[in-house]
């Protein structure tokens, strides 16, 4: 029973992790973006 509660953990905190990244990383390409039409 430990075992498996611990995998759902690993799990959950990878999803969240990966969400995380993904957010950070569109929010990046947005900044970029938007400084690239300033510059151009």
């Amino acid at each position: 029973m430990y075992y498996i509660f611990t995998n759902m953990c690993i799990f959950v905190l990878k999803v969240l992790f990966t969400i995380k990244l993904k957010k950070i990383n569109t929010i990046w390409q947005l900044k970029r973006k938007k400084n690239g039409s300033t510059e151009n």
